[in-house]
């Protein structure tokens, strides 16, 4: 998945790509929205950026 990121940390939106379940990238998903995150910097200044997440979820019996 892939969380934009503002220039203020906080998070725009949240993109998935592959997910076992829709329902488990859903509750990933809002816990990504509710994390602050540290903005990029650009040129020295706070700026927008794409914050990639990678996870391996594995099923225990």
């Amino acid at each position: 998945m892939v969380v934009m990121v503002d220039s203020e940390g906080n998070a725009e939106s949240v993109k998935t790509f592959v997910t076992p379940s829709t329902d488990l990238s859903a509750l990933v998903a809002q816990l990504a929205m509710k994390e602050k995150y540290k903005p990029a910097r650009c040129s020295g200044k706070p700026c927008a950026m794409a914050f990639p997440y990678t996870m391996e979820f594995t099923h225990l019996r």
